[in-house]
């Protein structure tokens, strides 16, 4: 009984994980349509006014760091402060 737990509980966290990895690179492919879309339009509006131009990349740039960059320093941060709570096994109590 204890190995059928054993079993399903790996492969519970499996399934969670290989989840989380497609969740990331699904996000990733939005992220590079999202990026190529935002680049192409500028580049044609550059044919037409070069400032519009500008300020559409520089918010596409910025919106890019804004979303992928952010939430990671974020949560670095929030770990160098608090490096038990990144660890959810270690916060339970001694039985």
């Amino acid at each position: 009984m204890a190995q059928k737990e054993q079993v399903h509980t790996h492969s519970m966290q499996t399934q969670g994980l290989e989840s989380k990895v497609a969740r990331d690179k699904r996000g990733q492919r939005y992220g590079l349509t999202i990026a190529l879309s935002g680049l192409l339009v500028t580049a044609w509006i550059a044919q037409y006014s070069p400032t519009a131009a500008v300020i559409i990349g520089a918010i596409d740039l910025v919106g890019l760091v804004a979303i992928f960059v952010a939430p990671r320093i974020f949560q670095f941060r929030s770990e160098v402060r608090d490096p038990s709570s990144s660890q959810d096994d270690n916060n339970l109590p001694d039985s």
